[in-house]
């Protein structure tokens, strides 16, 4: 499977997600399951394909700089949508970061520094404190299968916690959320595995602007519906 499968894969996973998130109160339960946990299918797939992008980008800096300019334009639809935090591509662009400084700095003791820092700053971004090291995983593991397990035993990780909480904390997550949210990790992100080591390492069709510009626009379609309904 080439890169262009796996994003049309991710972007669809995430238009379903989204969609229940925003309209979940009218969907009948099983179909509010499926689209939840098709969800977990898009970070990571988006997050591997980034390092695969990085390594392969003449510039760093202007691919960077794309990725933080359309994270911008989302901000207002997603906070919309949503009510925040900040979108997912602000978590991709911190990744992106860390991936270029773990290159660049010579100075491990100070990187590792600016990694828990930045790992810290993304309490307030989509996937939080999980995106940055999944990120990072995906390009300094070189064996093929660890390389896409590790990532989702990190997601496994923190899910657990936040599930485990909401069961032992009253009014914390109701039954329906518990089982969305765990079809999300345990469903969703797992079937990543798979799905990346199919990859075979081909760019196939080109869609360089078709997945930053889809982003905003669906969140903003998703607003003018919820607005509308």
């Amino acid at each position: 499977m080439n890169a262009f499968w796996l994003k049309i894969i991710a972007i669809i996973a995430m238009a379903l997600n989204h969609t229940a998130h925003v309209f979940g109160s009218y969907m009948p339960d099983p179909v509010y399951y499926v689209c939840l946990g098709m969800g977990g299918l898009t970070f990571p797939i988006m997050a591997y394909l980034m390092t695969e992008g990085y390594q392969h980008t003449r510039d760093v800096k202007r691919y960077a700089g794309r990725l933080l300019l359309f994270a911008v334009i989302a901000f207002i639809p997603y906070v919309l949508a949503f009510g925040g935090p900040l979108n997912v591509l602000f978590t991709l662009f911190l990744g992106l970061v860390i991936i270029y400084l773990y290159d660049m700095m010579q100075e491990r003791a100070f990187f590792w520094v600016i990694f828990v820092l930045v790992v810290i700053g993304t309490i307030f971004c989509d996937w939080g404190i999980m995106g940055v090291p999944m990120m990072l995983c995906y390009y300094v593991i070189k064996n093929r299968i660890g390389r896409v397990v590790v990532p989702v035993l990190i997601a496994w990780g923190f899910m657990s916690l936040n599930l485990v909480s909401a069961l032992f904390v009253p009014g914390a997550m109701e039954t329906r959320e518990i089982i969305a949210n765990a079809l999300y990790a345990f469903g969703g992100c797992t079937a990543t595995i798979p799905l990346l080591l199919s990859y075979n390492g081909e760019r196939g069709r080109p869609m360089k602007y078709f997945f930053y510009a889809f982003y905003p626009g669906h969140l903003a379609i998703l607003v003018i519906l919820k607005c509308l309904v």
